[in-house]
């Protein structure tokens, strides 16, 4: 095991500098306005004014680590009512998808097509158990979904049907998902299928199809995060995210400090610096701060005491 080294120890000056370049860079991502209650026209993104608005929320929620967008949910409920139409999402899909927008992908489908077909079927999530269970004691696999037009169900029944017993009845089973679909087919008289039974070897074999496809799909790597500060390191071992502890009481003090500071000329953290002023505040009484709950350590009281 390669050993990690360790960070080198640099001189008080060096270190001072080094924390001094890291809040000037930091201030720069950081709105100027100060927290406020009540709303107020301000681009809080200002460090990304010269992005697109789509590629800066983007960019901002690299940096921040915040959602840049509403749900999925959401915006599937938006179009339920009407908010979002048709004609919305045909101009959007158009655009993103360019002059490929008419490319067939399979059997009658271009690809404008199937990305409205995947906008409008919602996307189920869960567990693998959650899959495979659901995927044997549900007819997911033997009837279409209720949502499918009866010209669309004969279509893909008819397409089935003729690539069946013009193509892969006579052939060989030249892949593993080929063999599953000749294994099905041994099951009874082919010639005697009813549509239900045409129906749900249609599902199968597009399911199967599809499948295969999928695993033949290289996937890129997921590299984990590097923990870059203690809350990264209590979160993933701990499950413990102290942001949702301190963020709340940090805002509200850093608020109080920078009005107090503004109406006087002098903040209370410039006299005392900012990690004194804290355990001062939490016992005067402007009631501002109460931190009786968050488990401070005993001895950090004494920053409260003068000198």
């Amino acid at each position: 095991m390669q050993a990690v080294s360790a960070s080198p120890i640099l001189p008080p000056a060096a270190g001072l500098d080094r924390l001094q370049h890291a809040i000037v860079h930091a201030a720069h991502l950081l709105p100027e306005q100060e927290p406020i209650p009540v709303f107020i026209h301000h681009n809080t993104l200002h460090a990304f004014e010269e992005l697109r608005f789509s590629d800066a929320v983007v960019k901002g929620s690299e940096v921040f680590g915040c959602e840049p967008f509403l749900s999925e949910a959401r915006y599937r409920s938006e179009y339920a009512r009407g908010r979002i139409r048709d004609v919305d999402l045909d101009a959007v899909l158009r655009e993103e998808l360019g002059t490929s927008c008419n490319h067939p992908v399979a059997l009658g489908c271009t690809r404008l097509q199937l990305w409205h077909t995947l906008l409008h079927a919602p996307k189920h999530e869960g567990t693998a158990a959650e899959f495979h269970w659901f995927m044997a004691e549900t007819d997911a696999l033997e009837r279409f979904r209720p949502e499918v037009s009866a010209a669309d169900r004969a279509h893909l029944i008819a397409e089935t049907q003729h690539w069946t017993l013009r193509d892969l009845r006579g052939g060989t089973a030249s892949s593993p998902v080929t063999s599953e679909l000749l294994e099905l087919l041994s099951h009874g008289n082919v010639e005697q299928w009813r549509d239900r039974e045409w129906e749900a070897f249609s599902l199968q074999s597009l399911w199967r199809i599809c499948f295969a496809g999928r695993k033949q799909i290289e996937l890129e790597a997921q590299v984990p995060a590097i923990p870059v500060c203690h809350r990264d390191l209590l979160l993933a071992v701990a499950g413990v995210d102290t942001d949702r502890v301190v963020h709340d009481l940090l805002v509200r003090f850093s608020r109080h400090t920078w009005i107090k500071g503004w109406r006087t000329g002098h903040s209370l953290s410039e006299r005392r610096g900012f990690w004194r002023a804290f355990p001062h505040c939490t016992h005067n009484r402007w009631g501002l701060l109460q931190v009786g709950g968050v488990g401070l350590p005993r001895n950090y009281e004494a920053f409260a005491s003068p000198g």
